[in-house]
């Protein structure tokens, strides 16, 4: 993995869903602010070494996992924050069809955005119609979107 925000971001999510998983996971919440503070440090810096335009595909799926976190053990406004970033990030580069690992990333993000909609009742940022090459996007699935499937 060459993009440590995409690393940051992934030891947030194992962390955050570890304390889930415990009985008092009000004793792991400095470490996991402190985690969420590194995750978030992470991409910013990663987006100001590079040029917007050519934003890595490992910066973008960070992005994309730092909304999925917001969605799932943050708050709202801040999954739209990240969205928007995402959001921008992506038209940046030309759209989700310019994203890269053979539509998985593109995949992803949509993943992403209608699970995350449909848990917290909000807007899509990314239409159903820009599903990868065509295909009919699934039908968002809360249970797997948690981690609890």
């Amino acid at each position: 993995m060459t993009e440590p925000a995409l690393f940051s971001v992934i030891i947030l999510l194992a962390a955050s869903h570890y304390a889930s998983l415990q009985g008092n996971p009000g004793d792991m919440r400095i470490n996991l602010l402190s985690l969420r503070y590194e995750a978030v440090s992470s991409i910013n810096r990663s987006l100001d070494a590079q040029r917007p335009e050519s934003t890595y595909d490992a910066l973008i799926g960070a992005i994309a996992k730092m909304a999925s976190y917001e969605a799932m053990f943050g708050s709202l406004e801040n999954y739209d924050i990240h969205m928007q970033g995402l959001a921008k990030a992506i038209s940046l580069r030309g759209g989700l069809t310019s994203l890269g690992l053979n539509g998985l990333l593109h995949r992803i993000v949509v993943w992403i955005d209608q699970n995350a909609a449909f848990l917290h009742g909000s807007s899509i940022y990314f239409p159903m119609d820009t599903s990868a090459s065509g295909e009919t996007p699934s039908d968002p699935n809360p249970g797997q979107f948690l981690g609890r499937s």
